[in-house]
């Protein structure tokens, strides 16, 4: 691969438990859903609900945008467990439990949280599903990853 290149956990083992600690609150943590603003054009066109019915500014670059939560503490698209949104999901919704962050000389390094019941499950993740989300993330910010 050239241009930017990444790192990522090696050995890791993850499948979805679809237990929706990622889709909002627990009592250990406030979730925060972050969004692009293309993120939320796109849920908008596509679900046919008005921008101030789902997400808030948050002044924070690329992510200027926030999910909003029911009064549970969710998302607003989760009913039960299952989210009414999935092939719209957002970015930082796709990533869970994983996120990028970039490091000195403009590599990027794959973090893993260890809160999501779906880590030690299913099969070790190949390096190829980190290179679709790292180039899936460098597509939806506009980051050219030739250079």
């Amino acid at each position: 691969m050239r241009g930017k290149r990444f790192d990522f956990p090696k050995e890791i083992l993850w499948k979805c438990q679809r237990c929706t600690k990622c889709c909002g609150d627990t009592p250990e943590r406030e979730r925060r859903i972050l969004l692009l603003p293309s993120e939320a054009r796109q849920i908008r066109e596509v679900a046919k609900v008005p921008l101030k019915k789902f997400c808030r500014r948050t002044g924070f670059e690329p992510f200027t945008l926030e999910m909003k939560k029911n009064p549970r503490g969710k998302c607003v698209f989760l009913r039960g467990d299952e989210c009414q949104i999935y092939s719209l999901r957002p970015l930082v919704c796709r990533f869970y439990p994983f996120w990028l962050e970039k490091r000195e000389g403009g590599n990027f390094s794959f973090k893993v949280t260890d809160e999501c019941d779906g880590i030690g499950s299913g099969q070790i993740l190949e390096e190829s599903f980190f290179t679709n989300l790292f180039h899936l993330a460098m597509e939806k910010m506009n980051i050219d990853t030739t250079c």
